[in-house]
This record gives C-alpha cells, sequence and structure tokens, in this order.
C-alpha cells in the first residue's frame, strides 16, 4: 500500500479531529455526572453534622497543606501515607462493627466477625441522598468524631512512626479536613444511578462492604489486555506493509553542527544547564524521599544531633511536591531546548527581537521556578493561604497559580521564537518544520488546559483537568515530539532512512495522540469519573502508544559516517539491526499490561484496611552504625532466619500494625508506652 504526504496528512487530520470531538463529548458528560455535594449531612435527630461550605473548607485545607503529597485521595497521589478515603472507611466499618457487638473486633470469632460485617454493611450501604441532604445513622455519627479526634491527634499533636511532624495542622483545620474525608468515604458507598456499581467504581477494594470489581470492570479488563495485543500486531503489520513517501531529506549533521554558534545556541546551553541544575535538585529531593520510606524519623541521625525534628523542617508532603513540580520544568525544559538546537540546525534564522525575548523567556522560567519551591514549601507549613503564590496541592500541578501563569508565559514565548526562527528555513523542508512548530503549540496548549478549573472546583474536575494535561503531554504531544526530534538525529547520523523515520512519525502521529485524549479519563475510573468513559480510556490509555520507534539500521540510511577516523562496531551494528521487533512495541505496550481498568483497583494495596504488611527494603546505607529499625520486634521466619538481619532485609509491619500479643516499639527502639503512646 503506497500512500503520498498529503493522504497522510488527511489521515491524520481525520483522528485528531474524532479525538477533538470525543474529547468535548467526554468533558461535557464528566461535567454532567458529577459526584454529588450535598447540601448537609445531618444525624437522624436532625442535627447537622457538616456542610457543603465545611467540605469545601476542607478540600482547601487538603490543597493548601499539600496532603496530596503525602497520601492519596482515591488511589491517587503518594503512597508515604494512607489513602484517606480508604482509611475513614476502615476506621468507620471498625468503629460501628465494635458499637454493634459491645466490643472490639480484635475479641470476636471469625464467626461472630462475619455476621457483624453483614450488619454493619446494610448500616453503611443504606446511606442515601435524600432531598439534597445525607441522613447518617447514629453509629455513623459517633464513628465520624472518634475519627476527627484520631486525625487531631495525627495532625496537630504528631506521629513520628507516621512521618507527621508536631502542629502540621492547625486544630481548627481538623473538622473540616474530617468532612471533606467523610464526603469522598460517602462517594465511595454511594451507587452511581444507572450503573453498575459506586461513584468511584467499588474502590477502594473492601469486600467487608460489598466493594467489589464490578462485571464491567472485569469484562474491560479481559477486552484491554487483548485489545493491546491486537494493536501490537496491527503495528508490525502497517509498518512493514505501507509504503510511504519520505520526507525530503535534511542537511547531514555534520554540515550544521560545524557552524558557528549564534546567540539562540548559546540560550540554549543556557536553558540547558538550568535544566541540568533542576534535574539535579529533583533527584538529591529523590533521595530524601527515598530515605524517608525506611526511617521517617530521622535522615541518618542529622536532625537528631541537631536536636530537629526531621519532618517538621522538611515536611515529607513539601520535598515530593517539590520534586513533582521539577520534573515538570526540567522535561518541558529540556524538550524547549532541544526544539531550538533543531530549528537552528534546519536553517532557522535570527530575528533582533529573539535576544529580548530569549532573555525574558529564561527570567520568567527561573522566578517562576524558585517561587514555587518557596510556595509549596510555605504552603506546607502553613506561611501562605494563598493559592496563587502558594500551592494548589493538586499531584505534579502543585505550584501556586502565578507561577504556572509565568511557566506558560515562557513556553509562549518559546513557541514565538521557534516559529519565527523556522520562518525562513528552506521550502522543501516546510512540512516537517510546520510539524515541529505546531506540536511545540501543543506542548503549550496543554500546559493552558491547567486553567480550566479553579481551586475551589469540585475536586473531580481538578482531577480531571489535571490528568488531561499529564495525558496529553505523555502518551500525546512528547511521545511525537520524541519521534520528530530522535528520529531526525538517527537520519542526519544516516542510521536509519528518511522513510522509517516518516513512518514513525505518522503512527505516532495517530494512535499517539488518540489514546492521550480518551486515556486520560483513566485514572478517573476510581476518582469519581464517568464508568463507562473511564473503562473506554484505560483501554486505549496505552495501547494507543503502541508506537513504532524509528528501526535504527533498517532500510537504505546510505553510507555511515566515520566522524573522528572511528570505525563501526559489529556488534552495536547487530543489535541495531535487530532491535526493530522491540522498537516497534513503543512504550505503550509495557503500560497496558499495568493499567488495564482493574488495575486501577491496587491503587489501594496501601491502604490500612489491607492489614499488615511487610515492607522490603532493597539495601540500606550505615552511616556510622545508623539504620532504619522495625517498629515491631522481628519475628523469627523458617529456618531460623531473622526477618530484622542483614541489608535488604524485610521490616515489619506498617506502623501501629503489630500483631496482636507483640508489644510495640516507639521511635526509638523502647517498648510504647501503656496505650499506644510515646514519650
Amino acid at each position: 500500500m503506497n500512500l503520498t504526504l498529503r493522504q497522510a496528512n488527511i489521515v491524520l487530520l481525520a483522528v485528531v479531529a474524532v479525538s477533538a470531538v470525543v474529547l468535548a463529548w467526554g468533558t461535557a458528560k464528566t461535567y454532567r455526572h458529577l459526584p454529588p455535594l450535598p447540601a448537609a449531612f445531618v444525624a437522624e435527630d436532625g442535627e447537622v453534622l457538616f456542610t457543603a461550605s465545611a467540605i469545601r473548607a476542607g478540600q482547601e485545607v487538603f490543597q493548601r497543606r499539600n496532603l496530596m503529597g503525602f497520601g492519596t485521595l482515591f488511589g491517587n497521589g503518594s503512597y508515604f501515607g494512607p489513602d484517606y478515603g480508604a482509611e475513614y472507611l476502615a476506621w468507620l466499618r471498625d468503629e460501628v462493627a465494635r458499637r454493634v457487638l459491645s466490643r472490639p473486633l480484635g475479641e470476636t470469632l471469625p464467626e461472630e466477625r462475619q455476621r457483624a460485617m453483614l450488619v454493619v454493611r446494610e448500616i453503611l450501604r443504606r446511606v442515601k441522598l435524600q432531598e439534597d441532604r445525607v441522613v447518617l445513622p447514629t453509629p455513623w455519627v459517633e464513628a465520624h468524631r472518634v475519627i476527627e479526634d484520631r486525625y487531631r491527634t495525627r495532625f496537630v499533636g504528631g506521629d513520628r512512626r507516621l512521618g507527621v511532624a508536631p502542629g502540621t495542622l492547625q486544630p481548627e483545620e481538623i473538622a473540616p479536613l474530617t468532612a471533606f474525608f467523610a464526603w469522598s468515604a460517602w462517594v465511595s458507598l454511594a451507587p452511581r444511578p444507572g450503573g453498575d456499581g459506586t461513584y468511584t467504581n467499588n474502590f477502594p477494594p473492601m469486600p467487608d462492604l460489598g466493594l467489589v470489581p464490578t462485571p464491567g470492570t472485569v469484562l474491560w479488563t479481559a477486552w484491554s489486555l487483548g485489545w493491546v495485543l491486537v494493536l501490537a500486531l496491527l503495528a508490525v503489520v502497517a509498518f512493514g506493509a505501507v509504503r510511504l513517501e519520505p520526507i525530503p531529506a535534511l542537511p547531514p549533521l555534520e554540515e550544521r553542527a560545524s557552524a558557528p554558534p549564534g546567540f539562540l545556541a548559546r540560550i540554549t546551553l543556557l536553558l540547558l544547564g538550568g535544566c541540568f541544575l533542576v534535574l539535579l535538585l529533583q533527584t538529591l529531593a529523590g533521595g530524601y524521599l527515598a530515605n524517608a520510606y525506611a526511617s521517617r524519623e530521622d535522615f541518618y541521625g542529622i536532625f537528631r544531633r541537631l536536636g530537629l525534628e526531621r519532618m517538621a523542617v522538611l515536611p515529607f508532603q513539601a520535598v515530593r511536591s517539590a520534586h513533582t513540580a521539577m520534573a515538570v520544568v526540567w522535561v518541558v525544559g529540556m524538550w524547549m531546548s532541544a526544539a531550538l538546537y533543531v530549528a537552528l540546525l534546519l536553517g532557522g534564522r535570527e530575528r533582533p527581537w529573539h535576544r529580548p525575548a530569549a532573555y525574558a523567556s529564561v527570567l520568567i522560567l527561573f522566578l517562576s521556578v524558585a517561587g514555587t519551591l518557596l510556595g509549596v514549601y510555605a504552603s506546607a507549613r502553613g506561611w501562605v493561604r494563598s493559592p496563587l503564590l502558594g500551592s494548589e496541592g493538586t499531584e505534579y500541578l502543585e505550584m501556586g497559580r502565578l507561577w504556572r501563569a509565568g511557566i506558560a508565559a515562557g513556553f509562549t514565548l518559546w513557541v514565538a521564537v521557534l516559529a519565527s526562527a523556522l520562518w525562513g528555513a528552506a521550502v522543501a523542508w516546510q512540512p516537517l518544520l510546520q510539524v515541529l512548530v505546531w506540536n511545540g503549540a501543543g506542548i503549550t496548549a496543554a500546559f493552558y488546559a491547567s486553567f480550566a478549573y479553579r481551586p475551589t472546583s469540585h475536586w473531580v474536575l481538578i482531577d480531571y483537568w489535571r490528568w488531561w494535561v499529564v495525558h496529553h503531554w505523555v502518551e500525546g504531544i512528547f511521545a511525537f515530539f520524541q519521534i520528530l526530534v530522535l528520529g531526525w538525529f538517527f537520519a542526519g547520523l544516516r542510521l536509519v532512512s528518511w522513510e522509517d523515520v516518516t513512518k514513525s512519525l505518522y503512527l505516532e502521529g495517530g494512535p499517539g495522540p488518540a489514546g492521550g485524549v480518551l486515556g486520560h479519563r483513566a485514572p478517573l475510573l476510581v476518582g469519581g469519573g464517568t464508568s463507562a468513559l473511564a473503562r473506554r480510556g484505560e483501554c486505549v490509555q496505552h495501547p494507543g502508544g503502541l508506537t513504532p520507534l524509528p528501526p535504527a539500521g533498517n532500510g537504505p540510511a546510505g553510507p555511515r559516517p566515520r566522524c573522528g577516523g572511528a570505525q563501526r562496531i559489529p556488534l552495536a551494528s547487530a543489535l541495531l539491526r535487530r532491535q526493530r521487533p522491540l522498537a516497534v512495541h513503543g512504550f505503550g505496550h509495557p503500560g497496558s499490561i499495568d493499567q488495564p481498568p482493574g488495575g486501577e483497583l491496587l491503587r489501594a494495596r496501601h491502604v490500612p484496611h489491607r492489614g499488615p504488611r511487610p515492607r522490603l527494603v532493597p539495601g540500606c546505607l550505615r552511616v556510622r552504625g545508623h539504620r532504619p529499625e522495625p517498629l515491631c520486634p522481628p519475628p523469627r521466619l523458617p529456618g531460623g532466619l531473622d526477618r530484622g538481619s542483614g541489608c535488604g532485609r524485610l521490616l515489619g509491619p506498617e506502623p501501629g500494625a503489630c500483631p496482636d500479643g507483640v508489644p510495640e516499639r516507639d521511635p526509638r527502639g523502647r517498648p510504647a508506652a501503656p496505650g499506644g503512646g510515646s514519650d
């Protein structure tokens, strides 16, 4: 089958147009089917427990204090802490069961527990929305007050074993925050009208409360796993069967690379250097976060020797928010640098206004990055309350709205400079150059979607637009840009033919953006999104990325250059020739196995109701004999092996989950004080 570039462009435009229509339809459907926000939650005697304004105030606390960077909500966020909705449900279940049995669950036989759970399920699942009010049974009301006291003890008094410093939240912030978590728990229990599950598709999985995978989830999981195999086969067949008119060959790299660098080339190096520094900061922050999972009280004894509280000086949620925000900055900055570099190599021309525009772009980005780092830290510490300067508390987009606007302005200036520089390039290369400019504009346009919601919007809408940015960047625009730039470099080095590069571009330009457009609803399967859209999104999210990367070493690419007298390496040439089957699977194949619809339920693996679980620390670094110790005495394993011995050892259960009869220890290894506290 032979296709010209014009015919391929028509097919590509058709795919983009259909994806845009589906996107608009899905967005409208999401807005119409949001989980309700009742006006009030009341007790059976008419007492108002909390109102919608309290829920919104709790959401504001949740976002401003970056609690999504500590735990998760609807399975999305940081796995350092618990899933707040699942934790509330687990505590609620246990408290209601205790009132049904008149004694704690730990003192009951399995048969008694099973019968009690049936009663608890009946009590909790019959709670429904009645005229914009939710009437809660008396056991729920009493359990809610107990849970509120637990959150007050944790976030105000501190919980070092969990990694929460004293004074993390103010006392007046606890009541609205608990109301927000209670609303998320109710959404997990409330049946969706016309659906086969709850608003969260029965997330979190709690069989005691009837929260098990729905038939639709099981069906679409099986369909997703089969769909990815079919697409993989189609991609391989299409790559070999379709003959596509190649884009006109661009000049070899050595002809352009030898030219003296101009002003934009020097700015590109400056931008690359800045991105490297941001990457270095992110790496250091990542090391700090990785250590926190093994030792939540101290960092190799440094804070203890200084008389400081680790999680008070550098709260986990503040460091993690900065970590994810820096990832966004340096990744996009690298693409900006690569685009400017390619533009100059393709014959782009510098204009007089490029110098001030480039300086302004770099300055704006620098101020925005600095403001983001200071803002998320100050917001987590409670020093800044405004989402404009502090943090909006949404994963990957934690930066305050002012700093986000600065980053968007820097992107916009970059696209303007890129388009202007390529304006006078050779006519023969215009198809490729136009794709480069439009792709850069798409990177900027996708980021502007983060302004489609307000910090006070419904939480599901905030999550929807957050994933809109992330998935359109990763599954769509960045992936296409990667093929564009790397394909040109490979072809310029004569490792691949221009026909292979062109095929890769168009095969990425079709299923890639389609997978990003539809697949960004996938995480909403358990986050309150429309069930049908979320399940279908799961099926195309990663299979849509079955993109043939430029298969190096295949096809007539011309004689290989010898740079500086270097010789071809037989082993490297053999690997390049034989990597085609792997390249054709692209980045989407493993992702589709990892995230089918049912796989979203695995996000609950860290919640407390799953029971004690051992944690494997893959390695430990000794600093003057310091190493994290298990909070429960290490049990003996079969064969006389000690669970607590050696690096890579299994630590004990999660804090607060020691087996019955095993005394807990405080963070310093001493037996805990009566009542579970520590002095």
